[in-house]
């Protein structure tokens, strides 16, 4: 069980004023300090402020940056950059992110990516060569599907809770229901119980996450999370040639969505998608991460267009 809240590896209480929303900033902020001990192996490092995003061309919802003053190392700073699945451009970003994170604040950077949901091994660094110049970033490349999930349980890092379900033997109940307690007993946690069960639901099914927890796509629809969801979903689209409008963008969106939730989609369920306008197809996301079955989508969708 998830011991009680440390802000440093030498156990130093602290407060946080609780905010309404469940970013990927906010979750890092509970605890900055056990999170960039984690991360670093730095256990004399003491994590300030989180930097605002103030990269406006490159920077996202989902990027956080921590300062840190640490006796060994001086001060630095880690940029994090937490992302729903692997990107084959993320290598190019990193790049600049961590240079121009560094050029902006003048302090070394250690760059972070947090990959989320399993996907094909991801690189750790940018190499290219050009007329004999040769560029290279590395940063730490982390799988959270490769995390133990009880070796997590155990420890003592509160940002890492609600991705427990999507960790190595983090599909047993037991340990869900045991996260699951350690997010509720911890009121800065609490907030997350919908984002958690999003995540369980991807390899759970989805009557056993309702039985446990709350299920409020509302919330997450008003969160970063969700909406690097969606733009990943538009982004395949369009490296695809589905289509470059709004339309086509949802439409391969959905498809993408019903192909991670359930396989193959059915063609005639398919040709029934593209009946639908954008707000229509964006209900039907919804759906499909909370049905148990393709059918529920098929009757859905049928009911959308019988009226």
């Amino acid at each position: 069980m998830l011991s009680p809240r440390r802000t440093t590896c030498s156990a130093r209480p602290w407060a946080l004023t609780k905010k309404a929303d469940i970013s990927s900033k906010r979750l890092i902020g509970i605890a900055p300090t056990l999170w960039a001990c984690w991360l670093t192996g730095d256990a004399t490092g003491e994590a300030g402020d989180l930097l605002a995003n103030e990269l406006q061309f490159i920077g996202r919802a989902t990027d956080v940056v921590i300062k840190v003053r640490s006796p060994r190392f001086g001060d630095y700073l880690i940029a994090n950059e937490i992302q729903f699945r692997v990107d084959a451009e993320m290598p190019r970003r990193m790049r600049s992110y961590a240079g121009l994170v560094e050029e902006r604040h003048r302090l070394p950077v250690y760059p972070v990516v947090i990959n989320i949901m399993e996907a094909a091994p991801s690189p750790s660094e940018y190499r290219t060569t050009f007329m004999g110049f040769e560029a290279v970033q590395q940063y730490r490349a982390i799988n959270l599907w490769e995390l133990d999930a009880a070796a997590v349980l155990a420890g003592n890092v509160p940002a890492l809770l609600p991705f427990i379900p999507i960790m190595r033997g983090g599909d047993n109940i037991d340990i869900v229901k045991q996260a699951l307690y350690a997010l509720r007993s911890d009121p800065e946690l609490a907030d997350f119980e919908e984002f958690m069960a999003f995540i369980a639901g991807n390899v759970l099914p989805i009557e056993t996450v309702r039985s446990i927890m709350r299920w409020d796509m509302a919330i997450l629809r008003e969160s970063p999370w969700y909406n690097e969801i969606l733009q990943e979903g538009v982004d395949i689209g369009v490296e695809k040639g589905i289509g470059i409008g709004i339309e086509n963008a949802m439409l391969s969106t959905t498809i993408n969505a019903l192909q991670r939730r359930f396989g193959q989609p059915n063609p005639a369920l398919v040709v029934q998608l593209k009946q639908l306008s954008p707000n229509q197809l964006q209900d039907v996301i919804e759906v499909i991460y909370t049905a148990p079955s393709q059918q529920v989508v098929i009757t859905y969708v049928d009911r959308l267009l019988s009226h």
